[in-house]
């Protein structure tokens, strides 16, 4: 059955009463297409010049208005207004009489004008198809602009693309709708029309149904380059936002495309914007597959059909089957008057269209470039560069990377170009909106000034004139300053160093090594001011001092193992109160001339030595000092991470080497028992000991004693910065303070065991320790622990050593006491200057619910849960801020109590009146009712500080879940979102707490280790450690605060 319509057309001043048909194709993301022909005479008989002027035509704009004859079938109107592209004459024996055939387009045809390129920094759609349209007849496109997203991008580049290609391209990629509806260019949401009843039998002749089954299940990777990190998302994470018919075939697709597989999309990240790209990809491809997975065909009379319009689609019966969004129509009409359109649609539930390509990007080659900007606000060094095609409109790039020889945190390859310098660019993945700087290249105005006929000048020069030079030919190189200072390398292992005025060197320390001769020429004089001391170690010294030599000292001693000879020709030797001359042999005063002996008041001979104390000879013992946390007293105040041994039987903590089960290798098998305690060893710096070998005969100890020493590491804060904080009240501040056990074992009796460190960064408050006697195997020290303070802030990894100095060995000078001490022992305390310090924001919120209106529940916290997660975050030189109470001094709250999808039989609460906290049947966490908690907490007016701010919310629930036993969760691993509840320990918080800055437990949890951040893991229940699951867990280790400070 076909429509008897009435179609008037208008081509300028043209009318068209009669025409042989017509055919109107209309496609979103496309130019609608309109073919009709008509009778010669037609136009003939229309008095308005265009007799035999058919061109005349083309460029004119076309309006088609369809009407139905029969009111009966439809009471809509449909309309094409377009511009007319090709005119053609065709004769043919079936028609008579010349025919004339017109093609027009939709005005988007204007928009396609041949390749074109820009650029748009820091624009949203609304402003990029603004600026790309603003030169073409708007009043003839009628540009719907609004779409439903208003992202910012960064960067976005139009390259050798028509406007409209470059349009329809973005629409795409944002997942907004992109068409022409007959009247209108459409970009994003449509106002608002009536609604189109199609009855099947009445003016639907024919329509059906189909769907598509698609993988879903995806995992989306990409690499930020400002930010130095990988991210990631998932598209189950946004399954639940899929809605209508497709949301069961989501699910569906989920049961028989289970696996998910990972997508690499580097293309894609914006800098900067890592997370947002690949949520959002996650999320548009996803909502794209569900789009293409229902389709409805049919075959209307309707002549309103288009696309954009809503079908409300009735079967004989008038029975519903659903509302849908026409994505495609092609109207056919023919010289009767009789109508139909056949059409294409989607559900009208579907939120992006089906055409949607999240992925998309302009093509680009590299290519030269000019640099605008260097001052990198970010202090990335990254530049600004112009681009040829970018000159017209003085566009230039966003701030983009170079591609340095190394680049790492404060270190690297900082050549930075300079503005008006010539660079290549090139693009990652072939993306323009992704240029970074390869190179810089010499050209006629820029030219470097180095060549050489054989190429054997390599320089690096500064603008100001700073260079560095290295000659091939001669082997030489030379540092040069702007002011002529000069260090040069002959080439022949000669350096020669110049300076105009003054040579400096300042370090706390300064090594000169000269493994032939050391010669200093000076025109005036040498001064040396010593605070200390002053040592030379020499096999020969050899002083000539042509005048006068004077040496004058506090005590002094002049000391020889050997001989020591003192010649001149006349020697005087004077004790203003006492000349003492000793031998421990023989004693002898020779003279080839006259011997005297002088007393004034007499003169005294005896046979009886005075005593004279010599140096002791020399004892060489050793000893060894571990350091451990205290067994009771400690509640993880600092952070302090050692390798558990055994101890002798002298630590509760059971050794590492026995508890250790595997770690990561790659993913697809882990380490064997014995490969992960040999890998955690590395952890440590490792020291051989050098035992004393047994006296024959004597039998081994068993266990054989450790010829290892593992060094541990120490996290504590600065003193004056502690002191310097401002806390709010109940706030812990860090410690500045570590107090440790002490064990020792000393093979032979010494003297002392003093601990060597810079006293102007620590005080120790027990610089020695009192044990000097041989020890039998490892003990507790007599001292049993030491203290040391931090005064001030560590700018680099620094170490605390013990020595150990033999027996007698105090009697000795300095420089033998430094020469005979041995090392006992060191711990290693870890930088803690404001470079490393990082913080941490939590907002802790107490939750009310009443899941049936009589089982009202408010969760609650205290301040021992409260300490333990300050106090594991310090350890990893983390600064939390805690947020528990509003403005009013109460304590922050979140009423669920009349949120339907928290009462019995809602979303989030089971029939039971228990928190729907696990997914009974798959086991996982209900992950959205941790994002609906968040939302609605976030989402609330008072609390913009914290979403804006990026708190961590923890919040805390009395209602009990629907697995028993558990205490709480986040949202998942590095996820800032976490529910305690009634069933928690007081660990739980900073159990927790740590699981949502990238911690994962201990002990095993899936076969095989899935993620290289699980380094290692331990027998359950077994360590200490904050995310294990025994009682008490209290400590941290090093790599892992390497993992929790990694995302501050």
């Amino acid at each position: 059955m076909a429509l008897q319509t009435e179609v008037t057309v208008k081509i300028g001043e043209l009318k068209l009463v009669t025409f042989y048909g017509f055919s109107l194709i209309q496609d979103t993301n496309n130019h609608h297409e309109l073919t009709i022909s008509c009778r010669e005479d037609e136009i003939y008989l229309q008095d308005i010049g265009l007799k035999g002027n058919y061109q005349n035509l083309i460029g004119e704009n076309i309006l088609v208005t369809m009407r139905g004859i029969d009111r009966m079938f439809s009471t809509h109107t449909g309309y094409f207004k377009g511009v007319v592209t090709q005119i053609k004459t065709c004769s043919s024996e079936e028609k008579d009489g010349k025919r004339i055939e017109f093609k027009a387009y939709s005005p988007t045809i204007l928009m396609d004008n041949g390749p074109e390129s820009a650029s748009y920094l820091k624009k949203d759609l609304v402003d990029i198809v603004h600026d790309t349209t603003r030169l073409y007849d708007q009043q003839l496109l009628q540009i719907t602009n609004k779409p439903l997203k208003l992202p910012v991008y960064p960067y976005v580049v139009q390259y050798n693309e028509s406007d409209y290609d470059f349009v329809k391209r973005i629409c795409a990629r944002q997942g907004e709708w992109f068409y022409y509806n007959g009247t209108q260019l459409i970009i994003g949401q449509e106002n608002a029309g009536e609604e189109i009843e199609l009855h099947y039998g009445y003016n639907l002749s024919e329509f059906d149904f189909a769907m598509n089954l698609q993988p879903t299940r995806f995992k989306y990777h990409g690499n930020d380059l400002s930010e130095g990190q990988p991210y990631q998302s998932h598209s189950r994470d946004y399954e639940n936002r899929v809605n209508g018919m497709a949301s069961e075939l989501m699910k569906s697709s989920g049961q028989v495309y289970s696996k998910e597989t990972m997508v690499q999309r580097n293309h894609l990240v914006s800098e900067g914007m890592g997370k947002v790209d690949m949520d959002d990809l996650a999320q548009l491809d996803l909502h794209k597959k569900a789009a293409n997975m229902v389709f409805l065909h049919g075959k209307s009379e309707n002549p309103a059909i288009r696309p954009g319009v809503i079908v409300k689609i009735l079967d004989d019966d008038a029975r519903l089957h659903g509302h849908y969004k026409v994505i495609t129509s092609t109207h056919q009409c023919t010289d009767t008057g009789d109508y139909n359109n056949t059409f294409k649609a989607v559900p009208a539930s579907v939120q992006i269209p089906p055409y949607a390509v999240p992925d998309s990007y302009p093509k680009c080659e590299s290519q030269p470039a000019e640099v605008k900007d260097n001052n990198d606000p970010r202090g990335l060094g990254r530049v600004q560069v112009q681009m040829a095609w970018q000159k017209e409109n003085a566009q230039t790039t966003d701030w983009i990377p170079l591609a340095a020889a190394n680049a790492g945190n404060n270190k690297g390859f900082h050549f930075i170009p300079e503005i008006g310098e010539m660079v290549i660019v090139d693009f990652i993945s072939g993306n323009a909106e992704l240029p970074y700087v390869t190179g810089t290249l010499f050209h006629n105005g820029a030219k470097s000034g180095y060549h050489s006929p054989t190429n054997h000048l390599k320089a690096i020069q500064s603008r100001r004139g700073n260079k560095v030079v290295m000659n091939d030919q001669d082997g030489s190189m030379l540092v040069e300053d702007a002011y002529g200072a000069k260090w040069f390398m002959d080439g022949n292992g000669n350096i020669e160093v110049n300076a105009p005025n003054r040579l400096r060197l300042n370090a706390t320390d300064i090594e000169l090594n000269a493994y032939n001769n050391l010669e200093m020429n000076v025109s005036n004089n040498i001064v040396m001011n010593v605070m200390s001391k002053f040592f030379v170690f020499t096999p020969y010294l050899k002083q000539m001092v042509s005048g006068v030599m004077s040496l004058f000292g506090g005590k002094t001693l002049i000391n020889s193992k050997e001989e020591i000879k003192i010649e001149s020709p006349e020697l005087y030797a004077a004790g203003k109160k006492k000349l003492f001359l000793h031998s421990e042999e023989t004693a002898t005063i020779n003279s080839k001339g006259i011997a005297e002996v002088k007393g004034e008041q007499g003169n005294k001979h005896s046979n009886v030595a005075d005593k004279y104390d010599v140096a002791p000879a020399e004892e060489i013992a050793l000893a060894i000092v571990v350091f451990r946390t205290q067994q009771n007293g400690y509640n993880g105040e600092f952070g302090f991470d050692w390798l558990r041994a055994k101890d002798n039987g002298l630590t509760q903590e059971t050794d590492y080497e026995t508890i250790i089960e595997s770690g990561y290798k790659d993913g697809t098998t882990d380490l064997t028992k014995t490969e992960a305690y040999n890998r955690l060893k590395t952890e440590y710096t490792q020291i051989p000991i050098n035992r004393k070998p047994l006296p024959a005969g004597a039998t081994p100890p068993s266990p054989a004693p450790s010829n290892e020493y593992f060094v541990p590491y120490l996290t504590i804060f600065p003193k004056d910065y502690v002191d310097g904080l401002t806390l709010p009240s109940g706030a812990v501040k860090p410690s500045y303070e570590a107090e440790l056990r002490v064990l020792v074992e000393i093979e032979e009796e010494i003297d002392k065991l003093a601990f060597d460190y810079d006293d102007k960064v620590f005080t120790i408050d027990k610089p020695e320790l009192s044990d000097k006697t041989k020890t039998s195997g490892l003990v507790n020290s007599a001292d049993t622990t030491v203290k040391i303070t931090c005064n001030k802030d560590i700018t680099s990894d620094t170490e605390i050593e013990i020595y150990a100095y033999p027996k007698d060995s105090t009697a000795k000078s300095e420089a033998e006491q430094l020469l005979e001490r041995k090392l006992a022992g060191k711990i290693r305390v870890l930088r803690n200057d404001a470079t490393v310090r990082k913080e941490l924001k939590f907002v802790l919120v107490d939750v009310d619910t009443d899941a049936d209106g009589q089982s009202f529940k408010s969760g609650t916290h205290s301040s021992t849960e409260v300490n333990n997660i300050y106090n594991i975050l310090h350890q990893a030189l983390i600064i939390p801020t805690l947020v528990e109470k509003d403005d009013s001094g109460s304590p922050l709250k979140l009423d669920l109590t009349s949120e339907a999808d928290f009462q019995v039989g809602g979303a989030h609460v089971d029939n039971n009146g228990k928190l729907k906290f696990v997914d009974m049947t798959t086991g996982s966490l209900n992950k959205a009712m941790f994002r609906a908690i968040k939302n609605l907490f976030m989402n609330a007016s008072d609390n913009t500080t914290y979403k804006e701010g990026g708190y961590f919310p923890l919040f805390f629930l009395g209602i009990d879940p629907n697995y028993s036993g558990v205490a709480g969760a986040v949202e998942d691993i590095n996820v800032k979102n976490a529910i305690m509840l009634p069933a928690r320990s007081d660990t739980t918080l900073a159990h927790e707490g740590v699981h949502g800055i990238g911690l994962y437990h201990t002990h095993r949890d899936k076969t095989p280790i899935p993620e290289s951040d699980i380094k290692y893991i331990y027998d359950k229940y077994t360590t200490d450690n904050i995310i294990s699951y025994a009682r008490p867990r209290k400590t941290t280790w090093n790599w892992q605060w390497v993992i929790m400070r990694r995302g501050l």
